[in-house]
C-alpha cells in the first residue's frame, strides 16, 4: 500500500509548538510547501521500485477521495489523540501537503476541542477556525503548572464570549482550584448537553453549588465526583444519565427526588455516596420505564435495600452495588436479586446467547446475553474493608447458585479474571474458585485484564488447576501496558501453552479442543512495532496454536 510520507517528515513532534508559536500553522505550511514529493513507497517490488521512487502527492489514492470521506479518516486517525496532544497531531497532519493543510484549516468540526493544557495561541486559533461549531471543552489540572489558579481563570475567562457553543464540558481540578472552576459555570450554557466536574481531593462533598444558574436546557448528562450542586435545581432535571459520586447527601429523599425529576433516565450511578438520614417512612415510589443500568453504593446495604424498593423499573435492567465487612450480604442477596432478576427471565424456549463471569479482586459481575435485548444484562457486587475475604466467596457461591439454572442453555460461556482475592481462612482461593465453576457450562472463551503474579489466572496455573480451561476456544489478553513490555509478552506466551496443552490434552478431537484465536489488545500509547517484540511473540504464539490465529489488537 502507498504511504505518504509527511512533508516535514524531519521535524519532530515537540518542534510543532515552536511553529504555532513562531508563526501558526500558515509557517508550517510554508516549510512543508518546499518538498513536494513522496520518495519513498512501501510495498513495491525490485522492479517498480525504481519507476516509482519518485512519485507526486497527489497521485496516491487518498487524495481521489472526496472531501467528507477524507475527514472522516482524519478524524477516525485522531481519536487515540483525543487525550493527548491532539492539535500537535492535527497540525502535524496539515503539514504533509498543501489540499491536507487547506481541507483541515476550513474544517470547524477539527477544531472544536478546546484543551486548558494547549497555549493561548493554540486555543485562541481553534476558537476562530472552529467558526460557529459547537465545542468540547477539556480542563484536566494536573496539566498545568503552579500558576494552576491563574491558568483556569484565564483559560475561562477566553472561552466565556463563547458560552453559546458550550456542548460538552469536563472540568477536574484540585480542591484549592474547584471554586475558580465552578465560578466559571455562572453564566447560561443554552447548548451543554454533557457537563462532567471532578473534585479530585474531596471524599465526601456536602456544600452545594449553583451551576449555571439552572440555565441548561438541552443538558442530558450530568457526572459529578467529589462536587455537590443545589439538587433542586434545573441541572438535574430531564438527565437520561446521572454519574454521581463522592457526595454526602441531606437525606436518602434526595436521592430519590434527583431520579424523580428525570424520567427518561436511561442510566444512574451512585456509587460512593453517604446520606445524612434514610427516612424509614412510606415515600413514593419513582418510575423509571427506560432505566437500563443502576448502580447503588450508599455506605450501608440497608440504605440501599431501603432505595430498591422505592425504585420501580418495569423492563431488564442491569444492577451493581457493593458491601462492607460484617453486613449480611447473604440476606440481600436473597431478597434482592431475586426480585431484580425476575425482570430478566426469557421464555424457557429461548437459550440465552452468553453467559460472562467477571472476577476482579473485590468485584463480581454476571453478565448475560438474552436474543432480542440489546445490551447485556449484568448483576454486579463489589467487597470492600478488613476481613472481607469469607464474604466474597459467600457471595461469589450465592451468585453462581441464583444464575446456574440459566446458564444450561447458553451458547457460549466467557470467563473473565483479574487480580486474584484474598485468601479465606477455610479455602483457598483457586480451589474455591475451581469448585464453583464446575457448576457452570464449560467456559468458551478466557478474558484476562490483568498479567503476572498478581492475577487470578496466574494463580490458578500456579495451583495446578488449567484444566478448567480445557474447553477454551478464544484466548484474550488485555492491560499490557502496565508492566514491562517485554516480560508481559513472555508471561502470555507461556499462560497460552499451557492452556492450549490442556485444551488438547482433553479430547482426541485434537483439532477440535485447541485453542482457535488469540487477542493481545496493546493500549494505542504503547510502542512495541520498533522493538520487533509484537512481531516476535506473533510467531512465537504462531508456533503453539497455528498460522492466523494471532491477533494484535489497538486497544484504543
Amino acid at each position: 500500500m502507498d504511504q505518504i510520507i509527511p512533508l516535514a517528515h524531519e521535524f519532530q513532534v515537540s518542534d510543532v509548538n515552536q511553529i504555532v508559536e513562531d508563526g501558526g500553522a500558515d509557517a508550517a505550511h510554508e516549510l512543508g510547501s518546499q518538498i513536494g514529493l513522496q520518495h519513498s513507497l512501501q510495498g513495491a517490488n525490485t522492479a517498480s521500485e525504481t519507476l516509482l521512487r519518485f512519485k507526486p502527492n497527489e497521485a496516491l489514492p487518498i487524495h481521489s477521495l472526496p472531501t467528507e470521506i477524507f475527514l472522516q479518516v482524519i478524524h477516525h486517525h485522531t481519536l487515540p489523540y483525543l487525550r493527548n496532544n491532539y492539535y500537535r497531531r492535527i497540525i502535524t497532519l496539515s503539514m504533509v501537503c498543501s489540499r491536507w493543510y487547506n481541507v483541515i484549516r476550513d474544517s470547524p468540526p477539527l477544531w472544536s476541542r478546546i484543551y486548558a493544557s494547549d497555549s493561548l495561541e493554540v486555543v485562541g486559533m481553534a476558537l476562530q477556525r472552529s467558526s460557529s461549531h459547537y465545542l468540547d471543552i477539556v480542563l484536566e489540572s494536573f496539566e498545568l503548572g503552579s500558576q494552576a489558579r491563574d491558568d483556569i481563570r484565564t483559560f475561562f475567562a477566553t472561552l466565556r464570549p463563547h458560552n453559546d457553543r458550550w456542548r460538552n464540558v469536563e472540568a477536574s481540578a484540585r480542591f484549592p482550584w474547584m471554586h475558580v472552576v465552578t465560578d466559571a459555570f455562572k453564566g447560561s450554557a443554552p447548548n451543554l448537553e454533557r457537563l462532567s466536574v471532578t473534585d479530585q481531593d474531596t471524599v465526601s462533598s456536602s456544600v452545594e453549588v449553583d451551576l449555571f444558574g439552572g440555565a441548561v436546557p438541552q443538558l442530558k448528562h450530568l457526572t459529578l465526583n467529589g462536587v455537590s450542586v443545589r439538587w433542586s435545581s434545573e441541572v438535574v432535571r430531564g438527565l437520561k444519565v446521572i454519574d454521581l459520586s463522592w457526595i454526602c447527601f441531606p437525606s436518602a429523599n434526595t436521592i430519590l427526588d434527583i431520579l424523580s425529576h428525570s424520567l427518561q433516565l436511561q442510566r444512574a450511578v451512585i456509587r460512593r455516596c453517604t446520606t445524612g438520614t434514610v427516612a424509614m417512612d412510606s415515600s413514593p415510589s419513582v418510575q423509571l420505564p427506560n432505566l437500563s443500568f443502576l448502580q447503588l453504593d450508599l455506605g450501608r446495604l440497608e440504605k440501599v435495600d431501603w432505595a430498591l424498593d422505592r425504585i420501580e423499573v418495569p423492563k431488564p435492567c442491569s444492577f451493581a452495588t457493593s458491601f462492607r465487612a460484617g453486613e449480611d450480604i447473604e440476606d440481600f442477596l436473597s431478597h434482592k436479586v431475586l426480585k431484580w432478576i425476575s425482570k430478566w427471565k426469557p421464555p424457557a424456549q429461548l437459550p440465552l446467547d452468553g453467559f460472562l463471569l467477571d472476577i476482579d479482586h473485590a468485584e463480581m459481575i454476571v453478565e448475560m446475553s438474552m436474543p432480542d435485548h440489546p445490551e447485556p444484562l449484568s448483576f454486579a457486587i463489589e467487597a470492600s474493608g478488613p476481613g472481607w475475604a469469607d464474604q466474597f466467596q459467600l457471595t461469589l457461591r450465592r451468585l453462581i447458585s441464583e444464575f446456574v439454572s440459566w446458564t444450561k442453555t447458553c451458547t457460549t460461556f466467557r470467563l473473565k479474571l483479574g487480580y486474584a482475592p484474598p485468601q479465606s481462612k477455610d479455602c483457598s482461593t483457586a480451589q474455591f474458585i475451581i469448585q464453583e465453576l464446575t457448576r457452570l457450562p464449560p467456559v468458551t472463551s478466557l478474558e484476562i485484564s490483568t498479567i503476572g503474579e498478581d492475577s487470578l489466572l496466574d494463580t490458578l496455573i500456579r495451583e495446578g488447576n488449567a484444566s478448567v480451561f480445557q474447553s477454551v476456544r478464544t484466548l484474550s489478553f488485555s492491560m499490557m501496558g502496565a508492566i514491562d513490555s517485554t516480560r508481559t509478552l513472555e508471561w502470555i506466551s507461556s499462560t497460552v501453552r499451557t492452556i492450549n496443552d490442556s485444551a488438547a490434552m482433553s479430547s482426541n478431537e485434537l483439532n477440535h479442543r485447541q485453542l482457535q484465536r488469540i487477542e493481545v489488545w496493546v493500549p494505542f500509547d504503547v510502542d512495541l512495532s520498533e522493538t520487533g517484540v509484537v512481531k516476535a511473540t506473533v510467531k512465537d504464539l504462531e508456533a503453539i496454536v497455528g498460522y492466523g490465529k494471532v491477533f494484535i489488537v489497538d486497544d484504543i
